[in-house]
């Protein structure tokens, strides 16, 4: 029997990683839309001043969908989101000229701590984010914000009592220059668990390898839906493809030095991702795709000094690439792929694909500062 109820809405915050916001806000988009199908027809995005928490609201039937496991596959697949709370309060310091704790706690509108379990334990975390100035200075502005809250919520609650090592109920704070975030904690991406699958614990490690974060976060950027089709035509070791069997997408991988291509066949091989995913030994300049047969690529083509393209330059090559791709690409689909800063390739490829471009710029150490490059074919 079908619930006649209002949908009614729901608030999360999302804590983004900081080293880059503008790739962070880019992948949550993109997993968003590709996650969310037609759950979610009416929603609200709203990014903070200093690109570090996206307020997301959801306009939500809790008879027809289930949010939290929702939530829960989201923070599986992002890789530049540290966690997700759901909305108690929130002080915007610009608004409000917010200047000390004393002026913060003026503004603590303690008529929305009643939205919380009465009668589970609690115990409350506050990050601090952003340059130290203002509040920020001050080293104690955490604990003294959480002892703040924990009085007010147990005045409110006289029976919740704190729980700082095993609490039922996690509370997170968040507070920048911008203002404060508060809310009952969801859950945490898997950044951390992503960010430990090295490539030197393969089988077979190539230096050239891209850390696995930014492997994801790629085939995250690339929009790609599970059992979608990924190719990626300079495969090496096969780091993205593992990413993507992760994920339930499936995977071609080409890659012309055959040592290599052995390797990523010991590495898919060895963590048992070989079922959906198939190798190539050949070159990415002559591909026997039929159009439409593929979802989206996603490569990372040789550049670096441990890295070969087989005496071509790598502008030549890009570009000779994306005139074989051009054809079996369909509208909208997306080609994600990483180059130095210093190769200046957008303005050509976008004419080539017809595609609009997004780029994004990762530093990686003194020499090599990489620019990630997202074309959708128009």
């Amino acid at each position: 029997m079908e619930s006649n109820s209002e949908p009614y809405n729901t608030i999360f915050y999302f804590l983004l990683s900081g080293e880059n916001p503008e790739l962070a806000i880019f992948e949550f988009q993109s997993v968003f839309d590709v996650l969310r199908k037609d759950q979610f027809k009416k929603f609200a995005m709203n990014i903070s001043r200093d690109k570090r928490i996206i307020e997301l609201t959801l306009n939500i039937n809790t008879q027809e969908l289930n949010t939290l496991k929702f939530i829960e596959s989201f923070l599986n697949r992002v890789t530049q989101v540290h966690v997700c709370f759901k909305r108690s309060l929130n002080v915007d310091f610009v608004r409000y000229g917010i200047k000390s704790l004393s002026d913060l706690y003026r503004q603590v509108n303690e008529s929305e701590l009643y939205i919380q379990n009465p009668e589970k334990s609690f115990g409350i975390i506050i990050k601090r984010i952003g340059l130290p100035k203002g509040l920020l200075k001050d080293k104690s502005v955490a604990l003294e914000l959480s002892k703040y809250l924990g009085t007010r919520i147990q005045t409110i609650f006289p029976q919740k009592k704190v729980n700082l090592r095993n609490p039922d109920e996690r509370f997170l704070g968040v507070i920048s220059e911008q203002g404060f975030w508060f809310g009952v904690l969801i859950g945490s991406s898997l950044r951390h668990k992503v960010r430990q699958r090295t490539a030197h614990k393969r089988p077979f490690f190539h230096p050239s390898s891209m850390n696995p974060i930014l492997q994801r976060t790629m085939i995250n950027l690339a929009a790609l839906k599970k059992n979608d089709l990924m190719l990626d035509p300079f495969c090496g070791s096969g780091g993205g493809l593992m990413e993507a069997a992760r994920m339930g997408i499936r995977s071609i991988g080409i890659e012309i030095d055959k040592k290599i291509l052995w390797g990523a066949f010991q590495n898919l091989k060895s963590f048992e991702y070989s079922k959906i995913t198939s190798l190539i030994h050949g070159d990415a300049l002559k591909i026997c795709i039929s159009k439409g047969s593929i979802s989206g690529v996603v490569t990372d083509p040789p550049y670096g000094t441990a890295a070969s393209t087989k005496g071509m330059s790598l502008s030549v090559l890009i570009i000779r690439f994306f005139k074989e791709i051009s054809p079996i690409l369909l509208s909208n689909q997306r080609v994600v792929l990483a180059v130095p800063a210093t190769l200046e390739i957008e303005e050509q490829v976008s004419e080539i694909l017809q595609a609009s471009v997004y780029k994004f710029y990762q530093y990686v150490h003194r020499s090599l500062t990489r620019k990630i490059l997202v074309f959708v074919k128009k």
